[in-house]
């Protein structure tokens, strides 16, 4: 269990000048704290996190295994919920959404990049674009369309459009699940670098992850 030292900000100057941080908070929880019961008593998953992220911030939780790093992404898209504490994302109370909600919102506002990637092998990798756009409703189905071919094209995998998954390296699949977080408000990668040694392209306005150059978080 980590409490607060486990995230501390980096206050380095030319750290700050590189996140392209606006200034406007996007993320803030308040007090968090984790519990889970398990056979051999209450485990402390997050113990009294404060923390806060702003709009167009790269930020990387580093820690060893079962540090709380996953514990704390699921907190902030709402995949958990926190025994105790608040959790803001773009003045939402995440926290205190019921379960349809939660799913509604995090359809429309998060997408969370899997480690294993969770594209659904029987959908091409243009109808795995669409999928999340078609579920939520947004935008119309001209519109969706665009979309999907431009976020490809920013993870240059327009040529693939056509193709399945399974016929896609570790690296191009990384790629169409990184496009699939593109028109939503906020980004969250578990081990970003583990199957593409390049630079991690998050387009949207806020990103967690692990492959950043602005903040390092402990």
């Amino acid at each position: 269990m980590w409490g607060l030292p486990f995230f501390s900000k980096n206050n380095n100057t030319a750290a700050k000048n590189n996140s392209g941080a606006d200034g406007v908070t996007l993320i803030a929880l308040r007090n968090v704290t984790k519990s889970y019961a398990t056979p051999a008593g209450e485990f402390q998953a997050l113990k009294g996190i404060g923390l806060e992220i702003a709009s167009g911030e790269f930020v990387a939780v580093i820690g060893k295994s079962g540090s709380g790093k996953s514990t704390l992404s699921n907190m902030i898209t709402g995949i958990d919920r926190p025994t105790a504490g608040e959790v803001m994302v773009a003045a939402t109370p995440v926290h205190k959404l019921s379960e349809g909600r939660t799913a509604e919102w995090r359809g429309r506002n998060v997408g969370v990049v899997f480690q294993f990637f969770q594209l659904l092998p029987t959908l091409t990798v243009l109808e795995n674009i669409l999928l999340p756009m078609d579920f939520c409703n947004m935008y119309s189905t001209r519109e969706r369309k665009v979309r999907a071919y431009h976020l490809l094209e920013q993870v240059e995998m327009t040529d693939h459009a056509d193709k399945l998954p399974t016929a896609l390296s570790g690296g191009q699949q990384q790629r169409v699940a990184i496009a699939d977080t593109g028109s939503l408000q906020l980004a969250t990668a578990r081990r970003p670098h583990a199957q593409q040694s390049g630079a991690l392209h998050l387009p949207p306005v806020a990103r967690v992850g692990g492959a950043c150059q602005c903040r390092l978080a402990r």
